[in-house]
């Protein structure tokens, strides 16, 4: 039996009340499965980390992680501080292949003295 993608289609109006709520059924494990798993099949992940410009940039400290699926695009801005740690990360959306942006939230990141997260914090603000 082949496993059951999300469906951005689903559900239709036109469909029948059981069927809709077959696929809203379908689709609620899709999403199930992608937060566990931790992605989402379907979408496309580029790393950039434009600060280095060296010929073979350092990937492991990213500035940008961009996930793709046709044309809507969700942006993972990080800031890392000089240990190697995210301090910050901030979230955007964009329907129209990053034409339009929007900002989602902004998440910090705390950590103790052994670099341990000892918290979270989420602010609908950028900065």
């Amino acid at each position: 039996m082949a496993y059951d993608l999300f469906d951005y289609t689903k559900p239709n109006t036109t469909d029948t009340r059981q069927t809709s709520f077959d696929d809203i059924s379908i689709n609620l494990m899709a999403l199930r499965d992608g937060i566990m798993m931790g992605l989402m099949p379907q979408w496309n992940l580029s790393v950039r980390n434009t600060a280095d410009t060296s010929a073979t940039p350092d990937y492991s400290i990213p500035e940008l992680l961009k996930y793709t699926n046709s044309n809507e695009m969700l942006y993972l801005y990080m800031t890392w501080d000089v240990n190697g740690y995210v301090t910050k990360i901030i979230y955007k959306y964009s329907p129209d292949s990053g034409g339009n942006k929007t900002l989602i939230g902004r998440e910090e990141i705390a950590y103790d003295v052994d670099y341990n997260i000892t918290s979270t914090t989420w602010y609908n603000t950028e900065s």
